[in-house]
């Protein structure tokens, strides 16, 4: 499978999982001029955006945060929603969630790409992020 499908597979997956997990849910569709998330979701009246990154070879490279993402998590949390989030599989059961913050620290700091040991102390499980949401 290619990497276009895998990624895709995973945002279904997600999107599934969040919904299970008594979240509204949109899945964003993609079109030809692209798109600043995969995920929109609301739960108890609290927004999220969410992009999902499966990462087939172990690592997540920080320059796939693109600028209109970028712009559009900061605007999208200035007006009221939560921070922008990055759900980030590595291929091994675990997904984690990354905060655009986080992401944008590590990066600031010359870091080219992050490795699941690097988001443990950053980030929560997607099971422990479900259950910090109110």
């Amino acid at each position: 499978m290619n990497n276009k499908k895998l990624g895709n597979a995973f945002e279904r997956q997600l999107s599934d999982y969040l919904y299970k997990n008594g979240f509204w849910v949109h899945l964003v569709a993609s079109d030809s001029s692209g798109q600043v998330s995969d995920i929109l979701c609301l739960r108890n009246g609290i927004a999220y955006i969410i992009d999902a990154k499966f990462c087939s070879k172990g690592y997540f490279l920080l320059d796939r945060i693109e600028n209109n993402q970028e712009s559009a998590m900061q605007h999208f949390y200035a007006h009221g929603g939560e921070e922008g989030l990055f759900a980030i599989s590595f291929n091994n059961d675990q997904i984690y969630m990354a905060k655009l913050s986080t992401l944008l620290k590590y990066r600031d700091k010359g870091i080219k790409r992050i490795k699941p040991l690097d988001l443990i102390p950053n980030s929560l499980l997607i099971e422990n992020w479900i259950t910090s949401c109110k």
